[in-house]
């Protein structure tokens, strides 16, 4: 905290940097601005010299080997990662140089002579292989027929249903007419109708 907040000399473009735009190397503590470290870091990977990467100040030399080893592990497994015809074997997680997809979906390791298909990374089963995209393609049409069918089922249960409920419900209130009628009737015989109005009371 007290690093970002001070003020910083570079000594690369001898400006004087706010903390929070520079970088102090850990290992040596040598402190240089953001834009010097991405200048420098630049120029030494494209002049192909990623071993150089460190602080300016000691050339990358003094780095602690542990930590520029991990680095350079990282780096080689993200270039492995980019590169389409290089595959890692599913048994052992060493890199393969594979063949062109589209001519052959063989992989085969070098260092335990495990084939195994490029598509599905399962072993190798002949050039006919349905790739993880049309598996997951299949298992998702298959799932969505399922869905419709069952929502269709529930469709028609709630149809059915629906006939019975309001075939019930038409019963009951033709029940409930009769019983009124029945109710008026009983309410007509008994009663005696007003001579002003001549409603039945």
């Amino acid at each position: 905290m007290q690093f970002k907040r001070a003020v910083h000399d570079c000594p690369v473009c001898a400006t004087l940097t706010p903390g929070h735009r520079c970088t102090r190397f850990r290992h040596c503590g040598h402190v240089f601005c953001n834009s010097c470290v991405a200048a420098a870091f630049r120029a030494l990977l494209e002049a192909d010299r990623p071993d150089r990467l460190g602080c300016l100040q000691c050339s990358g030399e003094e780095q602690p080997p542990a930590e520029f080893s991990r680095y350079e592990q990282s780096l080689l497994k993200l270039s492995l990662k980019r590169m389409s015809d290089v595959q890692t074997c599913p048994r052992c997680s060493v890199s393969v140089i594979t063949e062109d997809r589209r001519s052959s979906c063989l992989g085969q390791c070098a260092h335990c002579y495990y084939a195994f298909c490029i598509q599905c990374r399962e072993p190798y089963h002949g050039e006919n292989c349905k790739g993880p995209i049309e598996v997951v393609r299949a298992a998702a049409a298959a799932a969505a027929a399922a869905a419709a069918a069952a929502n269709e089922a529930a469709q028609q249960d709630r149809r059915e249903g629906g006939l019975q409920r309001a075939l019930a419900g038409l019963n009951q209130e033709y029940a409930i007419q009769d019983a009124s009628l029945e109710v008026l009737d009983f309410q007509v015989d008994d009663a005696k109708s007003c001579p002003a109005c001549f409603a039945y009371i």
